[in-house]
């Protein structure tokens, strides 16, 4: 009974609520520190992740700066350097085609020189005719062994040769005079000579003419005769060969003023593209000749296609261009005038630089694609592009090697914050959660238990208290244990002596029964009240007895 009594006095329901309050009051503490910590670590990660951020933002705005300076200097560069080539190349093409135009000048001259040198001579062969000798006249039915080596003459379809035939025998001697010419000029495709009366000596020998071919109305033949000077054609088809050809010719007179006939010199727009306006071009450009009313002369690529010798040949005019840049530049051609100017083609912007032939009136232009002029500033902006972007590879690789770097370290840094972070709060909440422990044993009743926190400040002073607590209540238990063992040691003794008496008094009642039973009746007895009392009071002391 005795240790039955001490188990149900040690949980004291003050001491269970103590230790409850404890609890209560220790966990919040527990997480505001925890929560604490973490906040402090977060803020410190935060903050270096700014910091990151914001050295990151300038390390790339660093490289996006340095990239488009360099870029800015590339393009500036380039710029300049297009502009330099524009300004050179707008006074090589000016100096160009001053040059071309006085070497073509000079080529044309020269045929007008030998133009005038045969019409002096057939001039001079009608003034004095030489004495009759025995030269053949070939016509195109005979081919002599050596085309080079005389004429051919052809009759107008309305000329008989005995009608013609001491004229002809005149017309024959201008061999003497084509042959020179001829062999001194390469440019030239034919010399002839047309007379009034029909006769045409031309020079070399052909025989491609068309037998209604009559050079009188032809337009070198008229256009010589109308101004009675020596003058140039526009482009025509040859009625030999089928090419397109321009004639230089003069007329010529007698000495009483009487028109004999007239002397030509052909070039072919073929020849004179190649060989005269192209001359110092080059293969990144071409040149072109207009006549004094906007006509092509001659340009790459112009021929007669299938016009025959006998139609007329419509030349493309530049004054009846759909290009206001290009008509523009041929007013000023026109005029006589030299400069430089852009003009917009359907492919690309070219310069045209333009210089008149004084002595045919006419003007060379010469064509040149912008592009092609300023290739090697475009050249070296590609450079200057593909150096930039390989710099701006490189500042990116570099700005993303130092971001996987960054962020490396920034892992790093948290795992090491986040254990730190980690043994601090264990270091924090170890002391606590042993206090918290030792609350609950000490709570559940078990006196005994001692915790042990060793961190030197007021988690320690809280644990010292806790044992002295327990270890107070533990005596404070014990000293109610003994007091209460004492307590009812006297009250078992006192019961004990109240048992002695009262069997005392059912010895007695026994003894008073057994002389009643002997006066009475066994049934008389039982069946009193006052039996029945003390039948009562007998249960009552056994009871009491057996407690």
């Amino acid at each position: 009974m005795t240790q039955i009594d001490t188990e149900r006095a040690v949980p004291l329901p003050a001491q269970q609520n103590n230790c409850v309050s404890v609890n209560r009051v220790m966990t919040p503490k527990f997480k505001i520190r925890t929560k604490i910590l973490i906040a402090f670590s977060g803020l410190f990660i935060i903050s270096f992740g700014l910091l990151g951020y914001v050295a990151f933002n300038n390390i790339k705005e660093v490289g996006d700066y340095a990239l488009q300076s360099s870029t800015y200097l590339g393009e500036s560069a380039v710029n300049d350097s297009v502009e330099a080539l524009e300004n050179q190349s707008e006074e090589y093409l000016l100096r160009l085609a001053k040059d071309q135009a006085a070497i073509s000048n000079t080529i044309f001259e020269k045929v007008e020189a030998e133009v005038n040198v045969m019409a002096e001579f057939a001039s001079a062969l009608w003034e004095n005719p030489p004495s009759p000798g025995y030269r053949h006249s070939y016509s195109q039915e005979e081919k002599p062994d050596d085309v080079y080596a005389t004429s051919v003459y052809v009759l107008a379809a309305d000329v008989a040769v005995d009608a013609v035939r001491e004229e002809l025998n005149l017309t024959n001697k201008m061999d003497d005079i084509f042959i020179p010419v001829y062999a001194n000029d390469p440019n030239l495709a034919w010399v002839y000579f047309g007379t009034e009366s029909g006769i045409l000596q031309l020079y070399p020998w052909t025989s491609g003419i068309s037998p209604s071919f009559d050079h009188r109305v032809r337009g070198w033949y008229k256009r010589a005769k109308e101004t009675g000077d020596i003058c140039w054609s526009g482009p025509y088809v040859d009625a030999d060969t089928g090419r397109l050809i321009v004639t230089c010719s003069r007329p010529v007179y007698d000495s009483g003023n009487k028109l004999i006939g007239v002397v030509g010199a052909d070039m072919s727009t073929e020849t004179i593209n190649r060989r005269i306006i192209n001359t110092q071009v080059g293969e990144l450009g071409y040149a072109f000749l207009i006549d004094d009313n906007g006509n092509v002369i001659a340009r790459p690529g112009l021929s007669a296609g299938d016009r025959r010798w006998d139609e007329p040949f419509e030349a493309e005019n530049l004054l009846q261009s759909d290009n206001p840049e290009l008509r523009k530049i041929a007013e000023d051609m026109i005029e006589g005038n030299t400069g430089v100017a852009k003009c917009r083609f359907d492919d690309g912007e070219k310069y045209i630089a333009y210089a008149p032939i004084t002595c045919v009136n006419w003007s060379v232009g010469i064509v040149m694609p912008v592009e092609e002029i300023i290739a090697p500033a475009l050249t070296t902006k590609s450079k200057i592009i593909a150096a930039t972007q390989d710099t701006g590879e490189h500042i990116n690789r570099q700005i993303n090697d130092m971001l996987k770097s960054f962020i490396g370290i920034f892992i790093v840094i948290l795992l090491a914050v986040f254990g730190i972070a980690v043994l601090l709060s264990r270091l924090i909440t170890k002391p606590i959660v042993a206090l918290k422990k030792g609350a609950e044993i000490i709570g559940g009743g078990n006196l005994d238990y001692r915790i042990k926190v060793k961190t030197g400040d007021e988690l320690e002073d809280l644990a010292n208290s806790f044992n002295k607590m327990a270890s107070d209540l533990k005596r404070y238990t014990n000293e109610l244990v003994e007091k209460e063992t004492k307590i009812r040691e006297l009250e078992i003794e006192r019961l004990k002596k109240y048992s002695q008496n009262l069997e005392r008094k059912v010895k007695l009642l026994e003894i008073k029964i057994d002389r009643e039973k002997t006066k009475k009746a066994v049934s008389e007895i039982t069946e009193t009240e006052y039996f029945k009392k003390l039948r009562e009071e007998a249960k009552d002391i056994r009871a009491k007895r057996e407690k």
